[in-house]
């Protein structure tokens, strides 16, 4: 049976087995918090935000070819797709109809990569979009010149020795995506070069930034390319997903939020897939790989691409989980600790180890849980109640995350410990139509700084069990 508190008229329960010491209603600057963390909740009023215009409507056209038919074959391109519709459509709320995937692995003909398949798609679906609508375009595949120098990208049925005739012309594209009438239009190219890591060595297949290139200066379009023309655009094996599009991809579906109000602009998302591809191509690969963005004239403002939906807690954990997993087997880390979540209203006077109550210490208790599932055989997790306990006994603050000596300190008390994990309930979202709360979770390492890893954002029902 489920253990139970009330207030002011509402109930929730603590999940089977969440058995907290000090029982209390969790707050956040004075208002009650009651969360989700079952069912999935969908608010369909998450685009509107109070007082403003509603946004226009979102579309996608996504395509990934693996198995070409004369050139070199690719890895992974289908699941990069995959996984992005996923997130567009269950993380932003994209209407199933807005998002086109073309794959080679699509049972239906009519969604096959071919050319004359492709170029039928994108000059149907770029007149698709109204004037306030914005579109993404992402093509994940090779690109090749023909002797003449002109640029084309590679369908499922093209022959690299024969570009001309079997390529669709970048010019083309180019002409559609300048009539495509959207106000906001983002172009991401996933493109393998001479030696790509994505496949085998071409010399004649083009860098993603070389392709973009072509699309420099057109008006209302941002670009964005994997990699540089002199870099490799490399795959992430134990990811089954090309290194770009995976950080492409979580930077959507969160972390990329920086300031926490639950839109991710197209400038979150460029600093944030930029990051992590660099940090993650030096680490695992051992050589760089850098994004490129290129803006063309008459962008309005900075673009939002998609507009998070809430999640349940027991989603963002997950999230969590996965994020701090990622990060310590990246930097080779062995040990870590989980910290009790806290509110960054006290920011200025919050001593870590201290009591917040319900909802600090689910937080808390749960990633940690999730961090041991994780972890098995790869990294340890710190004992959270001896954690508490060395922090107390420091009166460890905030402050002293500056302070090699208050660290060193720390790190010895928790036999060795060199990261800890902290979560911060930041940027209430309370409106008339939904409720939600970011919770930023980040490093600090020792003997250095605080890190932050990612942003997510949970949902506050009026009325729910947990």
């Amino acid at each position: 049976m489920k253990r139970c508190f009330g207030f002011s008229q509402r109930r929730s329960c603590l999940p089977q087995g969440f058995r907290p010491s000090g029982l209390r209603v969790a707050r956040l600057a004075g208002l009650a918090i009651f969360l989700s963390l079952g069912a999935v909740w969908v608010s369909a009023a998450w685009a509107e935000t109070a007082g403003s215009t509603k946004p226009g409507r979102q579309w996608a056209v996504l395509i990934g070819i693996e198995k070409y038919e004369k050139a070199f074959p690719l890895k992974y391109t289908a699941n990069d797709v995959r996984q992005l519709a996923e997130t567009l459509c269950i993380r932003g709320g994209y209407a199933k109809d807005c998002v086109l995937q073309m794959t080679d692995e699509a049972a239906d003909p009519s969604l096959q990569p071919r050319k004359a398949v492709l170029m039928e798609k994108l000059s149907e679906w770029l007149r698709k979009p109204a004037p306030e609508d914005h579109i993404l375009v992402y093509f994940s595949g090779h690109g090749f010149r023909d002797p003449d120098g002109k640029m084309y990208l590679a369908p499922i049925d093209c022959d690299p020795a024969n570009a001309a005739s079997t390529g669709i012309p970048v010019a083309w594209l180019r002409q559609q995506i300048a009539a495509c009438p959207a106000g906001s239009k983002l172009l991401v190219l996933d493109a393998c070069h001479a030696g790509s890591d994505k496949g085998e060595d071409s010399s004649d297949s083009l860098s993603a930034e070389t392709l973009g290139a072509a699309f420099k200066g057109l008006e209302k379009v941002i670009t964005l390319a994997s990699s540089t023309a002199e870099q490799k655009s490399q795959i992430w094996d134990d990811k089954k997903q090309s290194l770009f599009s995976y950080w492409f991809n979580q930077g959507l579906r969160g972390s990329a939020d920086k300031d926490g109000d639950g839109n991710v602009d197209v400038d979150e998302l460029y600093d944030f897939a930029n990051r992590a591809v660099a940090h993650t191509a030096q680490v695992l690969a051992h050589r760089p790989q850098t994004p490129v963005r290129i803006v063309g004239s008459g962008v309005d403002g900075v673009p939002v691409v998609i507009r998070l939906r809430p999640l349940t807690l027991r989603q963002v954990l997950n999230d969590m989980a996965e994020q701090i997993s990622d990060d310590l087997l990246e930097q080779r880390i062995d040990r870590v600790g989980v910290l009790e979540f806290g509110n960054d209203a006290k920011l200025g006077e919050l001593v870590l180890g201290a009591n917040f109550g319900l909802l600090g210490r689910y937080c808390a208790e749960e990633l940690e849980r999730r961090l041991v599932e994780r972890g098995a055989g790869k990294f340890t997790v710190v004992e959270r109640d001896r954690l508490q306990s060395v922090l107390k006994a420091e009166g460890f603050q905030l402050k002293d995350r500056t302070s090699r000596e208050a660290l060193s300190r720390l790190a010895t008390g928790a036999h060795g410990m060199p990261v800890i994990a902290l979560g911060t309930l930041r940027n209430r979202r309370i409106t008339v139509t939904d409720r939600s709360v970011s919770v930023q979770i980040g490093f600090i390492e020792f003997p250095w700084l605080f890190k932050r890893i990612a942003e997510f954002h949970y949902l506050i029902p009026s009325s729910i069990y947990l």
